[in-house]
């Protein structure tokens, strides 16, 4: 080690042996020294610590002890050692904290290596205050817990400062953001599971707008980024946000990304109906199967987590379809696509790749009778229709791995890439559906059947089919004309001696949020928003995207 890098030399015992320690701008590293005649230049370096996974020093805690009367007896709260504690990586991507306990001559020789290491520490660009929603209802009802056991501890060995609200209802989170001063803290944690994480989102965005004095009812809306960074601790169901960021839903893991101010860009959808921005989404937008699922399982919610899997089934069985149009700008990219086999790893040259504007710009060459025919072909883009009736439509922002389905819905679907994933599965018997949904929950290949579709997409209009306002009906300022087979079916309803029943429509689960409407529009707003996070990191269990290495 280049001497003009030292911070700071001596030599410390650690473990009751005497080592060189060194410190420099970016590690800390100690090794062996030679007693006989304490020529530092002889120390063999055998560990270090990188100080950017290095998240508190503090002086070793004085421990009581018993007096010979029997009564505790107090020692000075002075301490000639100190401890540094850093990360350490176990088995499936879980982090733990480690301490590394030095002692010194001296309580003066240790505070000044106290003062060294925080020193060069308060130079990163991590948070000191935080605001902090915990939803008590969530998942197992843990969130409290969870927080108070597991996470709180490890902010304060951090000196982080920290804002709780236990929030009492819905949208209790969503509507202080959109009231309350943020002027001073550094980002906004979520404490429960991917609704409470939307909850905390939308508010933060919908504020951010409104800010900006933007309009979100014009045609072009183009949403300004955060400039405040969420962070997530699952407590919640699925945990979706969390798998996709860190490789696990492990409360301790997260806390620590957070701690180390770590920052992943992530795209955001916004959903919409006609003008109207309903939700902003990261996870997916899910119509049918999953829509149906999250509204059933809403009046379960006494189940907990199981309530779930009792409201599957019973969608299972019924195995309804719904005929509806889908019209989509898929996105033509010959390196990438959702069939590839690769994997969004941390450090993703896909998603670190420039943004070409232009592509975006494609979305709004929109012509009048776009849905009448098959596809309008642009540069990078392609506009394309699909009619049918289907198990399920379901817009893939991420790939939404999470335990029950470690691969996710979409696996080789990117966080900050500009696209997501539109899956159609259309109406099917309920073995071949059963086949489909089996190997979701495994590493084989849910596309590759007949009745399944996947397109890589920068955004999707969706509306069911023959719905009465579908005449004329008008998405993002463009005026829709109906199909023949539409026109058809009308006129044969009109001619029928009987009234034709209508037809069943489904619901939206947009993150684990319900939407109402039917016929909406979603699109990609590329890294609208920064999470305390750095994305999975490569281990022998999850391979890296080949098209990152190129990169």
């Amino acid at each position: 080690m280049a001497s003009a890098s030292v911070v700071k030399r001596s030599v410390l015992n650690v473990g009751g042996k005497s080592f060189d320690v060194i410190l420099s701008q970016t590690q800390l590293s100690w090794g062996h020294v030679r007693i006989e005649d304490c020529r530092l230049a002889n120390a063999s370096f055998k560990r270090s610590l990188q100080l950017a996974e290095v998240f508190a020093v503090v002086p070793n805690s004085p421990k009581s002890s018993l007096s010979t009367e029997g009564e505790i007896e107090l020692v000075s709260l002075k301490s000639s050692s100190f401890c540094v504690y850093s990360i350490k990586r176990s088995r499936k991507h879980k982090w733990r904290e480690k301490a590394f306990v030095f002692d010194c001559e001296d309580e003066g020789l240790c505070q000044e290596w106290i003062d060294s290491i925080q020193s060069i520490l308060s130079g990163f660009n991590r948070p000191k205050r935080l605001l902090v929603f915990i939803n008590p209802v969530g998942g197992r009802k843990l969130g409290c817990k969870i927080y108070m056991e597991q996470v709180q501890p490890l902010f304060e060995l951090a000196n982080i400062k920290v804002d709780i609200i236990v929030t009492q209802r819905a949208n209790h989170a969503r509507d202080y953001l959109l009231e309350e001063g943020l002027e001073k803290i550094d980002g906004v944690v979520s404490v429960g599971g991917d609704g409470m994480f939307h909850e905390v989102l939308n508010g933060l965005l919908i504020r951010a707008q409104r800010d900006a004095m933007l309009d979100s009812m014009s045609h072009d809306f183009e949403p300004v980024p955060l400039n405040i960074p969420i962070g997530i601790i699952p407590a919640g169901s699925t945990d979706a946000v969390a798998f996709c960021t860190t490789g696990n839903n492990d409360p301790v893991t997260s806390a620590l990304h957070v701690i180390l101010g770590d920052m992943q860009p992530l795209d955001v959808c916004c959903v919409k109906r006609k003008s109207e921005v309903l939700r902003y989404s990261v996870v997916m937008a899910a119509y049918g199967f999953f829509g149906d699922v999250m509204q059933d399982s809403e009046k379960l919610r006494w189940m907990g987590p199981r309530r779930y899997d009792v409201a599957g089934f019973k969608k299972f069985m019924s195995n309804r379809g719904y005929e509806g149009i889908v019209t989509f700008l898929a996105v033509q990219n010959g390196d990438t696509g959702p069939q590839d086999r690769t994997r969004c790893r941390s450090g993703c040259g896909v998603c670190n790749d420039v943004f070409d504007s232009r592509l975006q710009q494609t979305s709004e060459q929109h012509s009048n009778d776009y849905l009448s025919i098959s596809c309008v072909c642009t540069s990078a883009s392609m506009w394309q229709s699909v009619k049918g009736r289907f198990i399920s439509v379901i817009g893939a922002n991420i790939s939404c791995a999470c335990a029950k389905s470690p691969e996710g819905l979409s696996p080789s679907a990117h966080l900050a890439d500009g696209c997501m994933d539109l899956i159609l599965v259309k109406h099917t018997s309920r073995f071949q559906y059963l086949k489909h949904m089996l190997r979701i929950t495994s590493k084989a290949d849910q596309f590759n059947f007949d009745f399944v579709e996947v397109h890589r997409v920068r955004e999707f209009h969706f509306r069911p089919s023959n719905e009465e306002s579908d005449a004329g009906h008008e998405i993002d300022g463009v005026e829709e004309t109906d199909t023949r087979e539409d026109d058809e079916e009308r006129l044969a309803a009109k001619t029928s001696s009987t009234a034709p029943r209508p037809r069943a429509r489904s619901l939206w689960n947009v993150d684990g949020e319900l939407v109402t409407h039917p016929a909406i529009h979603i699109k990609v707003h590329r890294q609208l928003i920064r999470l305390f996070a750095r994305g999975i990191e490569e281990c022998e269990d999850t391979p890296a995207c080949t098209i990152c290495r190129r990169h």
